[in-house]
């Protein structure tokens, strides 16, 4: 399991508690320190790795990829800011779908979650001008706040020969 953008890893800490062997990125040190933390807390392992999406993370294949990406429509003006701001034609989601194709594989299941604040249809053109589709699989209301959780897959995914 991959878990892009970690923060405290709550995430990564639900997976491996749930059996999975996990590896999380963010871009931070300091949440990378605290999703080990909370992992070593909890009485389990991850892999935790500092790269700017998967910049610095070797090609491999995930069973399951999550995320919860930065979605304002801005430009970060500094590392801190990139985990609010995608950039001001939400470029965080054109590097995240072109890059995706080297860590799945056809069973890969891809969940992001977003916020009634970003532009989901905007995100969702973005997916499939990456051979992406995107479907709602949930939705919660949270503190003021309607999240979902939507499911991505490739649309060239093929079995392997």
């Amino acid at each position: 399991m991959l878990d892009v953008g970690t923060g405290s890893g709550i995430l990564a800490v639900f997976a491996a508690k749930n059996g999975g062997q996990v590896t999380a990125i963010d871009l931070h040190l300091q949440a990378l320190a605290t999703a080990q933390l909370n992992a070593t807390n909890n009485g389990l392992t991850i892999t935790t790795k500092q790269s700017d999406l998967f910049a610095q993370l070797t090609p491999q294949l995930f069973d399951f990829i999550l995320v919860n990406p930065p979605y304002y429509p801005r430009i970060p003006k500094n590392d801190a800011e990139k985990a609010f701001f995608a950039g001001h034609e939400l470029e965080y989601f054109d590097h995240f779908f072109s890059k995706l194709p080297d860590f799945i594989h056809p069973e890969t299941k891809i969940w992001m979650i977003l916020s009634e604040d970003c532009d989901l249809k905007r995100i969702a053109q973005k997916a499939l001008g990456n051979s992406f589709s995107s479907e709602s699989v949930f939705t919660q209301k949270k503190w003021g706040e309607i999240f979902e959780v939507i499911r991505f897959k490739s649309l060239k995914a093929t079995a392997p020969s």
